[in-house]
């Protein structure tokens, strides 16, 4: 008999480094059918029963650095964590006689790839959202409570059957219109009553700058939702929206200055 529990498994992946652990039953997707068929975990694993998501965070004063080393290192820093931590696991859940296998973080090859076909062979954002831990977004990213935008995810296919986390109904996205504003390509748009933009996902893949940190977010940057906010910055929603109405100035910040520091260093 497996005696392996849902607490179990979120304690040890938290002593791995996530900060944040969620719970999906693979029903949900065939429930809600928010996604063609072809990307529902059945059809890449037919065995799995459940997708366990895990999330590490994107430091918000890294974040303010945007385009910098310090960002670059901290976004590789969390792919490693995100990749070891599924992969350890998964063997761990392998160990305890239930077959799992990680999916790492990012569901396609190399950018170059990501621009010619901008589509991923799973979406951890909808996982995530099916395992409780946000809603998605008017920029299409998951808006967790803690963090906002502002982390990255990776996901386990199990066998073992557990017990999903109750989605979260509460809207976190505040339709502020920021990251619309904010993105350079202007990859966003719609009308006040759709659920979520349309998104131009060629144009932000292909989105990138000048030298070897050359990574965008500033839809991640500017979002204006997450605890983390309040934490690093002492600011509400209401105050850091305010602050950031002219998003021309998007340097603008508690932070902002550790990038220019680091270019003149």
């Amino acid at each position: 008999m497996i005696m392996i529990g849902k607490e179990d498994i979120a304690e040890y992946a938290k002593s791995l480094g996530a900060s944040l652990v969620g719970f999906a039953p693979v029903s949900r997707w065939g429930e809600r059918l928010d996604l063609p068929r072809d990307f529902h975990p059945g059809s890449i694993w037919p065995s799995v029963m459940t997708v366990i998501c895990v999330s590490m965070p994107s430091l918000l004063p890294i974040v303010e650095t945007k385009v910098s080393n310090l960002y670059r290192a901290q976004y590789d820093i969390i792919n490693r964590g995100l990749d070891e931590t599924t992969y350890l696991l998964a063997l761990y859940l392998n160990n305890s006689g239930c077959a799992s296998i990680p999916i790492c973080r990012d569901g396609y090859g190399e950018q170059k790839m990501l621009r010619k076909n901008p589509i991923a062979a799973f979406s951890h954002v909808w996982a995530a959202y099916y395992a409780g831990l946000g809603t998605i977004g008017w920029n299409h990213t998951l808006i967790t409570r803690k963090f906002g935008p502002r982390h990255r995810l990776a996901s386990v296919f199990t066998v073992l059957e557990i017990e999903g986390d109750p989605m979260i109904k509460e809207e976190l996205c505040i339709r502020c219109g920021i990251c619309e504003k904010s993105c350079p390509e202007g990859v966003y748009s719609g009308t006040p009553g759709v659920k979520n933009s349309y998104m131009n996902k060629t144009a932000c893949a292909g989105q990138t700058f000048d030298g070897p940190y050359n990574h965008c977010g500033f839809c991640i940057k500017t979002c204006p939702v997450g605890d983390d906010r309040k934490l690093y910055l002492g600011a509400s929603n209401e105050e850091y929206s305010k602050a950031h109405a002219d998003i021309s100035q998007w340097n603008m910040g508690v932070f902002a200055t550790l990038g220019s520091m680091e270019a003149k260093g």
